[in-house]
Order: structure tokens, then C-alpha cells, then sequence
């Protein structure tokens, strides 16, 4: 019956929150319960794509260890361990692929009620016994801003539920020595995310070394405890090196913090901190520490209380000082994320300051009896005067008429309700009802708190429906694609068709586009040098640059556009989505010769282009740039103060143009590039004509070119006529592809190329004949140390080219093979698993000579 009992009450510390949260959601009508949206950047972006991946993982369809489909292939495991690896992710399987956003939102809430759980058991027993205390401060902690604001990176929540075990863990330690519980959660959080794991870390030991102060163990007690603690640590991370090892190296080889960074520089003033205390002024992914309303009221009467031993309250004020200053000082907030300045989500250990406010607003509640009614006045009284000055010291935006009243009525009426369970005179009838007036106030205030976080990202997240935009149509024509053609290939997608750089995973195509913190920085930034619009962290293909497109191994271009037929096949339409092969395409392996993919010294994006296949002292134009006489009407020409030519509007004429006359000879596609204001929302500022035909001009994103079609053997006149809304332009530069000469480049590359009979996630086997030698194979492969490259057997060296793989072959036929081989990652995977069998040979030899000591 007691088993029951406590089952019940188990479920009930789980749902409770759950039903906190979907109220809010319903109330809302935030999708699935109606058509408001919190799909905000990376919940979409990333963590959606990333667990379709995943999904495919489970399934036995995909590899862990590497994908073609993003990034032009790149190692997906640090991928994993930083996102993905939480034991919860499990329970997208219960649910189809096609409904992922909804197994996230499962996931979240999964982790909103198991922090409620393992918060009360710690409570219950190491803090109080009071169930009523151990309810709502359980179910507060569980909703506090953090959990709430980051659903959108839900890999950091598993530190939430996480937390309060191993705190549990550790007063296990120092009051028994048993480190059982340390040792598993800590292990736990390390497998689920390391990253956060590190922070936790900081936090934990903080907190040990707190404890031994205020307990003042003697000499061999507490180094009995520093060994204890800290062989758990040293456990903890060997069982997860698997985890931890390879993701670590592959972050640290990727570096966002700037070095411009003041160090020594503060990031905001203590007061302004203060105010993200109160209801509803948590901002958009950044301070992150509400946790109720009564814990301002609650945690001043612990430090006030007398019944606590003065170094408990000096050290735990230390604690929770530290940490609050953190966020004030650059140098420190780095620290605790690893000396990275985070990209975004500036305070990811903000959780941390709102577990210590429960803390101590336990321990007041629970020795409320001991308190009086003069510190709670003057605390009361400290926070109307903030919030009444709040209009003038804080953000006005946030700190508004209603949200200021609201703050002030839920304090006063939380204070009553405090006043009334001190007074021992009540009867129990009405601290009874006191009670039950406080913990429906508290979920009043932690459901306005949600509201008001949620409506945030509401008016900045996706559309409800952003997950099948295109669709069918567009899913239809990638498993149609697939089905016609099963050989290795890259497609090119559309950008108004993708709704993020890494849906390539979602639809399983191989494509350039990613966008994580977990990727391949160097093979992003030398992207970014051939053109393509990338960073340390994402690299988009965007339309694409043709030239280096073609090198690279895209075969098919996935569209709503029509494409011209001279330089593309049409092979199917799926509705309003057409698909198209590209003539001049490549293979994953080609035979080029010393000097592909150099372009020293080069800074222009066509000088760029036109080096890629013979080398920067190449005299192969195929980007040439057109110097046509321009005709201005309506517009007079001067320099900007950067020494560009800039057209300026004249007054008097109603309908500005240019006109450009250009001579295309051969088969070319025309380009023109305007300045980067005119290139923003172009099609309201200019219109193009070309013969006197009224063209729409596609953006390429890239280097704010405009592609105004393709031509052979024809004069132009290019007319551009300003709309209204554009008082002046940089003058447009004209460039053209010429497509013939470069058909010609390529199929003499296509001659000596790699035919691929197999290949997998982890494996490529081939057969080529080279018919000269000093040529080195080039690989479309993004250069990886774990690649292991055998020619006709042999284990051979491989170099970079760019970076891409090269491997030097001689003349004759040869037969490759590829294998991706992760060595620190099978290592630490024997580390981990020797590791864990020590222990446990350790463990149970040590019960079995107990036992038998115990008999004797």
C-alpha cells in the first residue's frame, strides 16, 4: 500500500508541471493546440534535423560515425554527443518520423517532469520532510525561466532533472561515504551533455567544498571524502571518454571567441541582474534565473534566520555570490563556459542560481516559525521600491505598467499568505488553507511566468506549419530522385525550398549546407574563401557558384524555377517541383593536375573561380567581367565616400534607368551585381528588362550577384529601371559563364574520373585508370585525419588539396578504397568499456570479500 502510495505521489510530482506547461501551451493555442508557433532558430534549424538523423541511427538506416548528407560528409558522432546523446532521445521511436517536432515537445516535457521527481527526493532527504514544502518547490523548480526559455536547445535540460540526484549524490558522500548515486548520475550527465556536464561540474565541486567547510570534518574524514569525491569524478569521466574525448577535440578545432575580447570588462551592473529575477522579465535566450516570486521573499529570511549556524549562511552566501557575480564579469561567465564567449544563450549556467534559491527558500519555509515579521516587511518593501523605480532603472520595454503591478500584487499577496503561517496563534484550519492559498499562488505565478516567456518566442519563431512547407511535393521529388538514380551524388536545392541548412539530414540527400557547432570550421572557412556564404559554424550552397558547383560533385539541382535547357536536363516535375540534372557534372573522384584548387593570392570571387581547376596563373577566363558603355537617364554619376561609383537619383525625372549593351558570343549565363542595400528586397527597387522583355532576376545569395539568364550568340540591351523607392545605386557590374569553354574542362576532367562500384556512410570502393603520370586524384571529401585511403591494397598517404583529399596515384588502373576510421574514438570506446569492467570487478570482489569476512 505505501509503495502505492508513493508511486502515486511520484506521478503526480511529474504530471503536475506537465499540466502547468500544456495549460499554457492550450491557452496559447501554440501548435499542436492551435496555429501559434515557439519554433524558434535552432529548434528547427538544428535539434529537428539533427534527430530525423538520429531517427535513421535507431532504425539501422544511417551511421552514428559519419553522413554524406550534410556538409559534403562530415563526422556525425561529436554531432551526437553534443546534442542528441540525452537517454530520452530514445523516445522519438514513439512516434513516426514524419511527426519529430512533436517528439521533441514530448522530450521537453519528459524532462520538465522528471526534474519535479529528483528534486523532491532530494528534498525529502536531505532538507526537509514536509511534504507540502517538498511538493511545490519541487514543481518550482521544474518550471523555473531556464527550463522554460531553452526548450528550444532541449539538450541542456537533462542538467536539470540531473542536478538535484547529484546533489543527492554528494550529501551521500560526505554524511556516509557512499558514492554510489554520485558516481551514476555524474556518469549520466557526462553521457547526456558533456558540455553542460563541465558547468555542472565547476558548480558541484563549489558546492562539495562548501559543504566540508560548514561541516568541519576532521583531517582523515575529509580526506577520505576529497579522494571519494573526486575518484568518482575521475570514474565518471572514464566511463564516458567515448563521449567526452572526441567531442571536446572536435570543439576545441573550432574556434568562435574573438580575440578582441576585454577580458577584464563587465558584462552588466548587479541591479539590472536583480531585475531578471521577477515574473516575466526573462529575455529571449539570455538570463535565465527566475524561479518563483517567493523566493525573493524566502531566501532573505533564510540568510536572516538564526536557527541556521552563521558559517552555513556566510559560506552559502559566498556560493550563490559568486556564481551572481559570474554574470556580471566577462572573464568569469567564459570560464564557466568552457573560455568560449557563447553565440548566443549567454548564460548557460543560469540554472545553477535558481537551484540555490530553492535551496535556501526550503530551508526558510521549512523553519518559517523562526522567523519574524520584520525582515520579510523590509524585504517586501526593498522590492516595491525596485519595481516602483523599475520604469527608470531597467529596460522600459520589459518593465511595463501591468508587469510591474503584477509583481508588486503577487509579492503582497505571497507575503500575507508568509505572515499567516508564521503565526503560530492560527489554527491549523487556517494554516491549512494558507497552505493551500500559497501553492495555488505559486503556480499562478510560474504560469504567468511561462505565458509571458512563451509570447516572446511566439512573435519571433517559424510558422506553425514551417515543418511541411513544399510538402508532399518536395519529399516526393528527393525519394523520386533517389529512386531513378542510386549511384553517389550531391544534389543542390533551391533556398526558398529548405527551411534549414541542415535538412539534408531530414530528406537524406547529400548536400554542402550545415549548420552546427560540431562541424568542420577549416572545410567551412575554405567554403568561404571559394565564395560560398560561410563561417566557423554553417556554411550555406544558397544557389550556388556554378563553376566550383560542378567541381565539387552536384549533379542535380531541385527547383521551382525553370532552368535553361542548353545547360540543365529536366528529368521529372513532382507538381510545382522540378528536377534537373547538370550537364557538365563531376564524380566524387577525378584525376587534376598541380595547381587545382589554388588561388593564392586571389581575393575576387571570379578571379577565385577561374584559378580552381588549372591554378592562380591560369588564362582560362570563364568568369569574365563585362565592361559595357552605360547609358544613364535620369541619374548622375559620383564617388561615395568609399570611392565607389554611385548613381544618384535626379529630382526631376520621374522613371531612372541604366542601359547596358553587351555582346555574348558562345553559350553564357549573365550576372549582375549590385550593392548590398539595392540587393535587399531587390525586386521592389529595380526592374529588369532584356530586349525590351521584362525578366525576374534570381538572387544567387552569394557576393549580392543577381543571375539574369542564360544566352548564346546574341547582343543584349539591358535596361534598369529604378522604382520609387530607390534614390540612388552603386553602379552594376556585368559578369558571364561561359559554359562552353568550361564543358569542354570538364569532360576532359571526366575522362580520367572514378568509377564507384559500392559505398556506404563509412565506405567508398572504386576503380579508375590513369593514363599519365604526376596527377594526383582529387576526392570531393572534406579533408579528415580518420579517412584510411588503400590503393590496389595498399595503405597509402593522402594529402590536401584545398581542402579536399588528394591521393597521388600512379599511371595504370587502380582499385580505391575509403574508410572512414574514428582511432580516438574506438580508443576511448576501449578506455570506457575497460574502465567500467575494472569497477565493476572492483565493486563486487569487494562485496564478495565482505561477505565472506561477514561469515567468518
Amino acid at each position: 500500500m505505501n509503495k502505492t502510495k508513493d508511486v502515486l505521489k511520484l506521478l503526480g510530482l511529474f504530471i503536475t508541471p506537465i499540466f502547468i506547461l500544456l495549460t499554457v501551451l492550450i491557452k496559447l493555442k501554440i501548435a499542436p493546440f492551435g496555429e501559434e508557433s515557439i519554433w524558434y532558430i535552432d529548434l528547427p534549424a538544428q535539434m529537428t534535423m539533427f534527430y530525423h538523423h538520429l531517427y535513421d541511427v535507431f532504425q539501422g538506416d544511417s551511421s552514428a560515425i559519419y553522413t554524406w548528407n550534410y556538409g559534403m560528409g562530415t563526422s556525425f558522432w561529436a554531432t551526437i554527443c553534443y546534442y542528441l546523446s540525452s537517454p530520452l532521445s530514445i523516445l522519438i521511436l514513439l512516434f513516426p518520423e514524419s511527426y519529430m517536432p512533436y517528439s521533441i515537445l514530448m522530450i521537453w516535457l519528459a524532462k520538465i517532469g522528471l526534474s519535479s521527481v529528483t528534486m523532491s527526493y532530494l528534498l525529502k532527504k536531505h532538507f526537509t520532510k514536509q511534504g507540502f514544502i517538498i511538493f511545490i518547490f519541487s514543481i518550482s523548480y521544474a518550471l523555473i525561466s531556464f527550463s522554460i526559455t531553452y526548450y528550444f536547445l532541449p539538450m541542456w535540460l537533462d542538467a536539470i532533472y540531473l542536478l538535484p540526484l547529484i546533489i543527492a549524490g554528494v550529501h551521500d558522500l560526505l554524511k556516509s561515504e557512499k558514492h554510489s548515486l554520485f558516481l551514476i548520475s555524474l556518469t549520466i550527465l557526462f553521457f547526456a551533455n558533456f558540455y553542460i556536464a563541465y558547468m555542472v561540474g565547476i558548480f558541484v565541486f563549489l558546492y562539495f567544498v562548501a559543504e566540508c567547510i560548514v561541516h568541519q570534518f576532521n583531517k582523515k574524514e575529509l580526506i577520505n571524502r576529497v579522494v571519494l569525491f573526486f575518484k568518482s569524478v575521475f570514474f565518471a569521466f572514464l566511463f564516458t571518454s567515448f563521449i567526452t574525448i572526441p567531442t571536446y577535440l572536435e570543439l576545441r578545432s573550432n574556434k568562435y571567441t574573438s580575440e578582441a575580447i576585454e577580458l577584464t570588462t563587465y558584462l552588466l551592473n548587479p541591479l539590472e541582474l536583480y531585475s531578471y529575477f521577477f515574473n516575466g522579465t526573462t529575455p529571449i535566450q539570455n538570463i535565465s534565473i527566475y524561479a518563483g516570486l517567493v523566493v525573493l521573499l524566502l531566501v532573505p529570511l533564510y540568510f536572516f534566520n538564526d536557527k541556521y549556524h552563521v558559517r552555513e549562511r556566510v559560506v552559502y552566501g559566498l556560493l550563490v555570490a559568486f556564481v551572481l557575480f559570474s554574470m556580471t564579469s566577462t572573464l568569469l561567465n567564459m570560464a564557466w563556459h568552457v573560455f568560449e564567449m557563447p553565440n548566443g544563450a549567454y548564460y548557460r549556467y543560469a540554472f545553477i542560481v535558481s537551484f540555490l534559491m530553492i535551496i535556501f527558500s526550503v530551508k526558510a519555509l521549512t523553519k518559517l516559525e523562526f522567523s519574524t515579521i520584520k525582515p520579510l516587511m523590509i524585504v517586501l518593501i526593498f522590492n516595491i521600491v525596485i519595481l516602483s523605480l523599475a520604469n527608470k532603472l531597467f529596460n522600459q520595454t520589459v518593465f511595463n505598467l501591468d508587469l510591474i503591478n503584477r509583481n508588486i500584487v503577487l509579492l503582497a499577496l505571497f507575503t500575507v499568505i508568509l505572515v499567516i503561517l508564521m503565526n503560530k496563534k492560527m489554527s491549523s484550519k487556517v494554516h491549512t488553507l494558507a497552505k493551500i492559498g500559497l501553492c495555488l499562488l505559486i503556480f499562478i505565478d510560474l504560469g504567468l511566468n511561462i505565458q509571458a516567456v512563451l509570447v516572446n518566442y511566439m512573435k519571433v519563431s517559424r510558422p506553425y506549419n514551417w515543418y511541411n512547407t513544399h510538402n508532399p511535393s518536395y519529399s516526393n521529388a528527393i525519394d523520386r530522385l533517389h529512386e531513378m538514380d542510386d549511384s553517389f551524388f550531391r544534389t543542390k536545392v533551391e533556398p526558398s525550398l529548405s527551411q534549414s541548412k541542415n535538412e539534408s539530414l531530414r530528406y537524406k540527400y547529400k548536400g554542402m549546407s550545415i549548420y552546427t557547432s560540431t562541424g568542420q570550421a577549416e572545410h567551412n572557412l575554405f567554403l568561404n574563401q571559394l565564395g560560398y556564404p560561410a563561417n566557423t559554424r554553417a556554411a550555406g550552397m544558397e544557389n550556388g557558384i556554378f563553376l566550383s558547383d560542378t567541381l565539387l560533385g552536384f549533379k542535380y539541382v531541385v527547383t521551382t524555377q525553370e532552368l535553361d535547357d542548353r545547360i540543365y536536363t529536366k528529368m521529372f516535375e513532382e507538381e510545382e517541383i522540378n528536377v534537373y540534372k547538370i550537364n557538365t557534372n563531376l564524380p566524387l573522384g577525378y584525376m587534376v593536375n598541380e595547381g587545382f584548387m589554388t588561388h593564392i593570392g586571389e581575393t575576387d570571387l571570379f578571379s577565385i573561380q577561374n584559378s580552381l581547376i588549372n591554378g592562380h596563373n591560369s588564362d582560362a577566363f570563364y568568369y569574365e567581367q563585362q565592361d559595357p558603355q552605360l547609358t544613364l537617364n535620369g541619374l548622375v554619376s559620383q564617388l561615395d565616400a568609399e570611392g565607389n561609383s554611385l548613381l544618384q537619383r535626379q529630382t526631376a525625372t520621374s522613371t531612372p534607368s541604366i542601359e547596358a549593351n553587351i555582346s555574348i558570343n558562345e553559350t553564357r549565363e549573365l550576372y549582375m551585381k549590385v550593392d548590398s542595400e539595392t540587393y535587399k528586397n531587390v525586386e521592389d527597387k529595380i526592374e529588369i528588362f532584356i530586349n525590351n522583355t521584362p525578366i525576374v532576376a534570381l538572387k544567387t545569395e552569394i557576393s549580392n550577384l543577381l543571375h539574369l539568364g542564360t544566352y548564346q550568340d546574341e547582343k543584349l540591351t539591358i535596361n534598369i529601371k529604378l522604382k520609387d523607392s530607390l534614390q540612388s545605386l552603386q553602379t552594376p557590374v556585368f559578369y558571364t559563364l561561359n559554359h562552353s569553354m568550361l564543358e569542354k574542362q570538364i569532360n576532359e576532367l571526366k575522362g580520367e574520373s572514378l568509377v564507384i562500384k559500392d559505398y556506404s556512410d563509412t565506405n567508398v570502393r572504386g576503380e579508375l585508370t590513369v593514363n599519365q603520370d604526376e596527377e594526383m586524384l582529387f576526392m570531393s571529401i572534406p579533408y579528415d585525419d580518420n579517412w584510411k585511403v588503400t590503393v590496389d591494397g595498399v595503405t597509402t598517404e593522402y594529402t590536401k588539396i584545398g581542402n579536399f583529399i588528394g591521393i597521388p596515384l600512379e599511371k595504370g588502373t587502380h582499385e580505391i578504397h575509403l574508410e572512414y576510421i574514428p582511432r580516438i574514438l574506438y580508443i576511448c570506446m576501449g578506455v570506457s568499456a575497460v574502465s567500467l569492467l575494472g569497477y565493476l570487478v572492483l565493486v563486487f570482489g569487494g562485496r564478495k570479500k565482505d561477505r565472506k569476512r561477514s561469515g567468518a
